[in-house]
Parts: structure tokens; C-alpha cells; sequence
């Protein structure tokens, strides 16, 4: 017996469901229950079947579609109350499928381990890097506004889609004579090719990236002191403590009077303050570091990569903002779900663990230093007191 219903199902749709020991080809329309069926496809397999969720693969060609994919998968199983890890199966674009498949079994192939697949935000994030080289190009503005940044890179990674995936003639469209905007797609898609074959740029560009995150968390204590250099002279750093010094007295002073639990949320307001006042120079220090690194990050799962894709939204977020502004409340929104992927995230780990070792130290720049020193002096003085009486 199965747990579906299928009081809402077509005669055809049943069969379709139903039908599992047997190559199946569907052919349907436009609002003929598409994705219905399947979903109900998949919860008649893992439910009634006892197929194991790594043994089903469901590929689309749009994230949008994997995405509802996903939901609708996951909801009805909730609502069937029917367990299911939905991180075991294969949901996804092919690209993204493949990818996986890819990196599971990489032990078995002959890649090396920095290997490197273009995804959608690598490839327009080589774009950003080589802005230049395509600022070179003759009539560039007449497909493409503005001469670098992020957005400039979107738009070019979007127009040379097309031609690179469909393996269009450049030769012809560059002697096009009729429309202007031709020879300059040629162009940007021969400039973007040549980049994917620059073997050294991505050597360049894996190198760089070692040298920044290393393998911080293996070095030798007396190796980590060199992990960070200090970027103040030692009378600015000296000064900057007899700041922090008077900042804690007037809160200290402020918190007079206070009860016990007032002081704690006080407190921990201010920390939370100041860590999201560190990371906003982390971020606008080290931007490309930070988004590279989190690229690198590893995620298992279709969910890790969307929670990925929502923290480069709120990277970008960030590092647009002009200055740290608590009264933004796009910016501490974005700085808070930043925060929480730092501290509850898998993939994020080792990316946390460096910007932690960046908040211990004495590197930065004066603002970075002391917002530094006073995170560390409101630590000491939450901790005594939390250990006052009630």
C-alpha cells in the first residue's frame, strides 16, 4: 500500500509514478503536473520501495527548477512524515550533478587536487580579476556599461555564454560588418577562452590563495606568530590600549547601578557590535581573499551550495558599503547571516577558523586594532560579570 494519495492524480500520472522497473519516456506539456509527478515518483520509490536516497538521481536544466525540486520533495516527505536526507540524493542541474559525481569519485580519476571547474561564480570572478585585458577591447561599451567591477564582469560572463558553449564560429562573427556588436562578442568570448586556457593564471591564482589561508591550522606554534604581521608602530599600538583602557571604564561606569542580567545584555550588544565592526574591515581588507576563499570552501550538498550563493549575495553587500554603519540595516542584516554561516556552517570551518586567528591578533589598521582591543577587554569584563552575585 502506498502512502501517497492519489485522489489528485491522473490515470497517467499514476502510471508514471508507479511504473519503476522499466526505462520510462514521458513526453508532456506545459501545467500537465510535471513536476508533481515526479516529486511523487520519488517518495513512491524511498517510501514504498525502500530505494536508498543515494540511489536516485533527479537532473534538471534550470537551478529554479532544482530548487522547487528540493522544496517540494522535502515537504511532501515531511508531511507524508516520511524521513528522508534529502542531501543523499542527486538534485540539481546536470552541470551541478556532474560536478559532484566529479569530486566523489576524483580518487579514481587522474586529476590533480586542484583541479578547477568553472562554475557560474568562478568564471565571472576570472572576469573580474583579467578587467583589464577586457578593457582593451574596441567598442567594448556598446554591449557592456562601466569598465570594472562586479557587475561589469556579470554582463561580460553573461554575453560570452552563449557563444563558448555553443561553439560558435569567432572567425565569422568577427567579420561581420552588418552589426557593430558582433565583432565585439567575438572579441570578449576570444579574451575569455584565452583566460580558461592560461594554465598559469589558475596556477597563479591557486598559489596566491595557498599562500594566503596556507595550512594555518598545521603550523607549529612558534610558527603561528608569523601567521600575522603587525601593521602598527608600537607607539600606536600603545596609545590605542590607553583608548580602549578609558572606553572600558566608561562603560564600566555606565553599567553601575545595573542589574546583573541589564549589564550581561548590555555587554553582549556591545561585543556583538564590535565583531560585526571587524568583520567589515576583514571584508573591505581582503575582499578578493574572502570571496575566493569562500568559492574554495567544500559544500556536500544542492542546500550547502544555495547557503553558499546567499553569503556571496551578502558579501557583496558588505564590501559595497561605504563605511560601518549600524543605522544600514542592509548592511548589519547581511553582516549578521554572515556571521551565523561563520559559526554554524560545515563548509565554512576553515574559512571561520582564519578570520578568528585574524581577530586574535594585532594585525590592521588602527580602527581594526583597537575595535581588536576592545573585544578582547569586554570579554574580561563579561566574564567577571557573569561570575558577580544575582
Amino acid at each position: 500500500m502506498s502512502l501517497l494519495d492519489f485522489a489528485s492524480s491522473t490515470p497517467e500520472q499514476q502510471s508514471v509514478i508507479l511504473t519503476t522497473e522499466q526505462p520510462l519516456l514521458v513526453i508532456a506539456g506545459p501545467g500537465a503536473g510535471k513536476t508533481k509527478t515526479l516529486v511523487d515518483r520519488v517518495i513512491h520509490l524511498v517510501a514504498d520501495l525502500n530505494v536508498p536516497a543515494s540511489n536516485i538521481m533527479v537532473a534538471t536544466f534550470t537551478e529554479k527548477a532544482a530548487k522547487e525540486l528540493v522544496s517540494r520533495i522535502s515537504s511532501l516527505a515531511h508531511k507524508l512524515g516520511v524521513t528522508i536526507d534529502i542531501s543523499d540524493m542527486y538534485i540539481g542541474t546536470l552541470h551541478s550533478i556532474f560536478l559532484n559525481i566529479l569530486e566523489e569519485y576524483r580518487a579514481h580519476t587522474s586529476l590533480a587536487r586542484n583541479y578547477r571547474v568553472l562554475d557560474d561564480f568562478e568564471k565571472q570572478y576570472l572576469i573580474f580579476q583579467n578587467a583589464d585585458r577586457f578593457n582593451k577591447i574596441e567598442n567594448l561599451n556598446v554591449l557592456v556599461n562601466g569598465h570594472f567591477g562586479w557587475n561589469f564582469a556579470k554582463d561580460i560572463a553573461a554575453l560570452v555564454s552563449r557563444p563558448s558553449e555553443e561553439n560558435l564560429d569567432l572567425e565569422k562573427l568577427s567579420s561581420c560588418t552588418d552589426c557593430i556588436s558582433l565583432p565585439v562578442l567575438a572579441a570578449l568570448t576570444k579574451e575569455y577562452l584565452e583566460e580558461k586556457r592560461d594554465a598559469e593564471r589558475f596556477a597563479l591564482i591557486d598559489k596566491e590563495f595557498e599562500e594566503f589561508f596556507g595550512e594555518f591550522l598545521d603550523l607549529e606554534p612558534e610558527e603561528e606568530e608569523e601567521e600575522f604581521k603587525l601593521s602598527l608602530p608600537e607607539e600606536h599600538l600603545s596609545f590605542l590600549k590607553h583608548e580602549a583602557d578609558k572606553f572600558i571604564d566608561g562603560v564600566k561606569e555606565s553599567l553601575s547601578g545595573m542589574t546583573k542580567s541589564g549589564k550581561l545584555e548590555a555587554l553582549a550588544e556591545m561585543q556583538r557590535e564590535t565583531r560585526e565592526r571587524l568583520l567589515f574591515n576583514f571584508i573591505r581588507d581582503n575582499k578578493d581573499e574572502v570571496f575566493y576563499s569562500v568559492l574554495r570552501s567544500p559544500s556536500n550538498s544542492f542546500l550547502e551550495e544555495e547557503r553558499k550563493s546567499q553569503t556571496f549575495i551578502n558579501l557583496h553587500k558588505i564590501a559595497d558599503a561605504k563605511s560601518f554603519d549600524p543605522e544600514n540595516e542592509e548592511l548589519m542584516k547581511a553582516l549578521k547571516q554572515y556571521d551565523t554561516v561563520l559559526k554554524n556552517a560545515p563548509w565554512a570551518k576553515k574559512h571561520s577558523a582564519y578570520i578568528d586567528k585574524w581577530m586574535n591578533s594585532k594585525a590592521g589598521d588602527k580602527a581594526s586594532v583597537f575595535a581588536k582591543l576592545l573585544d578582547a577587554k569586554l570579554k574580561v569584563l563579561s566574564d567577571s560579570v557573569s561570575h558577580e552575585p544575582e
